[in-house]
């Protein structure tokens, strides 16, 4: 055992990583590779964390050399995710990557046990103490929701009606937006919680056609937006990602003229770094996608870390955006602009992010 690893187990029999749960698995030699912290054993969760695994895989495929990957499959349990990690740290693992789920990176950034860099998969839930070893990178709507705010104030806009539903993850992204579009000097019109019942939609209709708003954020997944979005007649529209679920949904076409933003993993087939990795046949939707492609930019911010202990600040072409590292240990992904176009997805190549 290297004098490395004896540091890291000493220090971890001293850490809250000491009481393991009495059915953790033999460990597994991790060969001074990453260890993948993935929710496997989480009914809810599985397919995810399954996505992200095979979008590690697809990286080393295309990077021979890049380090291993070793999977060390968790429940949604906080004592089995610490468990875990002290099991990947004492294994010979020099970075992880991991959890998945924001209460589980909450907990983690809450016990203060990281050694190791790491590379959480999502945020916590409030600000936690900056830490050097910890980088937070995923998929979060409210990151996209501030970028997408950014795009409708550089193409004119000033005054915007929010249309949304009762929904915990569009609230957040909808209180993320209204944030940062008033930060831009955007003014919020008015903010609407829509219904599907067609009484409803329909006053929601005449109200909009009085408004003075001259955008329309519409914060709702495809199934509510392909309903809602009929209703919010011919002023320009922004959506969220989520609304654009598959190339080929007969819903898309009530989504025509909808802006959006997603990844170059979805939007840019033909571009060079996005053709280096497999593709998934057939395509399991494009949720699904999203997580196969933030499986990808995981290992190669992973493999980065493995190399340099710290990522720079300088912009990293990834498939899941353009990665900037953030002073406070956000990994900030910027997206490609799109629309809805008679019922296809059209990128907007002429709009400057």
């Amino acid at each position: 055992m290297s004098t490395l690893v004896r540091l890291l187990v000493a220090l971890l029999l001293v850490s809250p990583l000491a009481y393991a749960d009495d059915t953790s698995p033999p460990v597994t030699d991790c060969q001074q590779g990453v260890g993948l912290l993935l929710p496997l054993d989480s009914a809810p969760f599985a397919r995810a964390a399954d996505m992200v695994r095979l979008g590690t895989s697809a990286w080393s495929a295309a990077h021979p050399d890049s380090p291993r990957f070793v999977v060390y499959a968790t429940t949604g349990e906080v004592a089995n995710i610490v468990s875990r990690y002290g099991q990947a740290a004492a294994s010979g693992c020099r970075a992880i990557i991991g959890p998945l789920t924001r209460n589980a990176v909450s907990a983690l950034a809450g016990q203060d046990i990281t050694r190791l860099p790491t590379l959480a998969l999502n945020v916590p839930d409030t600000p936690v103490r900056a830490n050097p070893n910890l980088w937070f990178f995923g998929l979060t709507l409210e990151a996209e929701a501030r970028q997408l705010a950014w795009l409708a104030f550089q193409e004119g806009h000033r005054n915007v009606a929010i249309v949304g539903t009762r929904n915990p993850v569009t609230s957040r992204a909808q209180q993320a937006f209204a944030e940062e579009w008033q930060k831009l000097g955007g003014s919020i019109i008015q903010q609407y919680e829509a219904s599907r019942d067609p009484a409803d939609l329909a006053a929601l209709e005449q109200a909009l056609s009085h408004s003075k708003a001259d955008g329309i954020l519409l914060a709702a997944d495809q199934n509510n937006a392909s309903l809602i979005r009929p209703y919010l007649g011919l002023t320009p529209v922004y959506g969220f990602s989520m609304a654009y679920t598959s190339n080929t949904s007969p819903r898309n076409n009530d989504l025509n003229g909808t802006r959006f933003l997603d990844m170059p993993w979805l939007l840019a087939p033909d571009n060079s770094e996005v053709q280096l990795y497999a593709r998934l046949d057939p395509s399991p939707g494009m949720d699904m996608e999203r997580l196969y492609a933030l499986g990808i930019d995981a290992a190669r911010l992973a493999t980065q870390l493995l190399a340099n202990g710290q990522l720079n600040g300088g912009a990293i072409a990834g498939v899941s955006g353009t990665l900037r590292p953030q002073p406070d240990g956000v990994i900030a992904r910027e997206l490609l602009p799109a629309q809805f176009v008679q019922g296809t997805v059209v990128r907007q190549d002429t709009v400057n992010q």
